[in-house]
């Protein structure tokens, strides 16, 4: 038997299968009509939801928001916080090597509202500066600085203002300055005068005390005050021998601080 006369039974089936088929739908849509009073049922719509189920949803979703949001801020915050404190005390480190291995004081310098009469850069940026003693004269002007004035993140200010101890490096000292380095907190860099926290080239600090950068989240306002935004704060604690530490702090309403747990 030839290829022909082999498919031909073959596709005359296949028409005849074709043609149940569609039989079969026809029969079905009939059967589907008379069981609903000769109409279609309408499929489209009915998996969806009514306008007042989304608003139901809608309020579910914005208490849940409002909910949220506050602990998402303080998160924000506090990472705000942490990446300050980290990038400062690791400008405090670097200041301190430097005086040791260059045998020269080096000082962690700040600007406030004295140095610097832009509101972007007071209480909130800083850099490395050294002083080279190895050439006499010493002049309190001469120096170098060894890195770029480096800014705190949006929200973040240096505490100038805290009064919970005298170690506030904000808060100038009694004694003056002497033979390059700065005793009072103080250094004339030509020709501002900046807060300043020195290493001698031991790498220890000049006076028998601990010396404290305080951040807190907040702004200055047009008077100077400080307007905390948030209970959270950083301590940065440098002692005589420059051992140093981060510690978590928090503002009470009458801006006593308290240590919280590392």
């Amino acid at each position: 038997m030839d290829y022909h006369g082999q498919s031909a039974p073959f596709f005359r089936n296949f028409k005849l299968t074709e043609k149940n088929h569609i039989r079969a739908g026809i029969i079905s849509d009939m059967f589907c009509r008379m069981r609903h009073g000769g109409h279609h049922p309408k499929t489209t719509g009915t998996g969806g939801f009514t306008l007042a189920e989304l608003l139901v949803v809608i309020a579910i979703i914005a208490i849940m928001f409002a909910i949220a949001l506050p602990a998402f801020v303080n998160m924000t915050g506090a990472s705000k916080l942490d990446a300050a404190a980290n990038a400062v005390h690791s400008a405090a480190k670097l200041a301190r090597q430097y005086a040791i291995t260059h045998n020269q004081p080096t000082y962690l310098v700040f600007n406030d509202d004295q140095s610097t009469s832009d509101a972007n850069l007071a209480y909130r940026s800083y850099a490395v500066f050294t002083i080279d003693t190895h050439t006499q004269p010493v002049a309190q002007s001469s120096g170098e600085f060894l890195t770029d004035w480096e800014t705190l993140p949006s929200g973040i200010v240096f505490d100038s203002q805290t009064t919970e101890n005298q170690n506030n490096v904000f808060i100038p000292s009694s004694q003056s300055w002497s033979g390059g380095f700065t005793r009072d907190r103080r250094l004339f860099i030509d020709p501002h005068t900046y807060v300043a926290l020195g290493f001698k080239p031991q790498g220890t600090q000049q006076a028998q005390n601990k010396n404290d950068i305080y951040l807190a989240e907040g702004f200055y306002d047009e008077t100077g005050n400080l307007v905390p935004t948030s209970k959270q704060g950083k301590r940065i604690r440098l002692d005589s021998t420059a051992k140093s530490q981060i510690t978590s702090i928090l503002y009470d309403q009458g801006g006593s601080l308290e240590e919280q747990s590392q």
